[in-house]
């Protein structure tokens, strides 16, 4: 939110800057002309931001194993903020308060659209959160070094040698209580939503749990796949529902098969429940 303010305040105030040292206030056919300065400057300085983290990011070694950093975390919150604001996405995280942001944790969420962890880091400035994610995200430009930056961890799609190393060291992040760490346990994204409403979940990915002894939060995500059909021109409802969040001491006796299927019907049951919020499903409303 720091960012998006300052670059807000700085175009209003270089917008009414430009206004009154050219004399536009000095004839009323101009009034508009403030509006439109901030909008451009708006863009400019944007840019010159983007352009900025683009440079800097060549200094970012992605072969190098970077431990999570708060304050690289931390800029990705601002800037995940600032995704949000641009695309006009109104994010509404219910159940918050059922987290205990003093205890790291494993978060498991389903998988719509790239906007999933974007609408979440907008939302959790001030917590430490990394993300498991496909190792393809380092390729992309600019996002892929600052994410590897911040400690983020990518496997290699499909890969039963790398998978199981990198949830270890998630793990380890977790038990040694550096951050949180977030997951879909399906794996990758479910493109064929609502048919079915949710992939199965891989009984590997809750060894993040199961070997650090930390809690498992659920939390599931509506509407993140609808904002690319209806930006610029309409905004979208984004819900973050936290369904569940359960003690190490509620599967500490069961496998890693039995704690997946639990929370996968518990995720299943939650979102057939809120379906209704769909905008492809149904007009979204405020529930």
């Amino acid at each position: 939110m720091t960012l998006t303010l300052s670059l807000v305040f700085s175009s209003i105030a270089l917008s009414l800057l430009t206004y009154f040292l050219g004399g536009y206030n000095l004839n009323w056919v101009y009034f508009y002309v403030p509006i439109l300065l901030a909008i451009a400057f708006f863009f400019a300085l944007f840019g010159l931001f983007v352009l900025g983290l683009y440079l800097s990011s060549f200094l970012i070694d992605v072969d190098k194993d970077h431990a999570p950093s708060k304050a690289t975390i931390g800029l990705v919150n601002e800037v995940a903020f600032l995704v949000c604001f641009l695309g006009r996405i109104k994010i509404r995280f219910a159940g918050a308060n059922k987290l205990n942001w003093n205890e790291p944790m494993m978060i498991a969420t389903n998988h719509l659209s790239n906007i999933d962890f974007v609408a979440l880091f907008a939302r959790t400035k001030g917590h430490p959160i990394i993300s498991v994610g496909k190792k393809e995200i380092i390729k992309m430009p600019i996002v892929g070094r600052y994410l590897a930056k911040a400690g983020f961890l990518f496997i290699k799609q499909n890969s039963l040698t790398e998978g199981p190393a990198i949830i270890e060291k998630g793990a380890e992040y977790l038990k040694d209580g550096i951050c949180s760490v977030t997951i879909a346990p399906e794996g990758t994204r479910n493109r064929r939503y609502p048919e079915p409403l949710l992939l199965p979940f891989h009984p590997g990915s809750f060894a993040l749990a199961k070997n650090s002894n930390r809690p498992i939060a659920l939390l599931s995500f509506q509407n993140t796949n609808a904002v690319k059909s209806r930006f610029p021109f309409r905004s979208t409802r984004v819900y973050i529902d936290v369904v569940d969040v359960i003690k190490p001491e509620r599967f500490k006796d069961q496998s890693l098969s039995e704690i997946a299927e639990s929370c996968h019907a518990k995720m299943l049951s939650f979102l057939e429940e809120k379906k209704a919020r769909n905008y492809h499903i149904g007009q979204a409303s405020n529930i």
